[in-house]
């Protein structure tokens, strides 16, 4: 089941509870102060 998950992803495998926690504290930081969340 989990081969079948991950072959649906475009990288080959599920993230995990991390990433999203990098993202989280990246998008928080001062390091992503142009990011708006606009799409154009």
């Amino acid at each position: 089941m989990m081969k079948r998950r991950d072959a649906m992803c475009p990288t080959g495998k599920q993230g995990e509870a991390w990433d999203v926690a990098y993202a989280a504290l990246f998008l928080a930081s001062d390091e992503a102060k142009y990011i708006m969340g606009a799409t154009c």
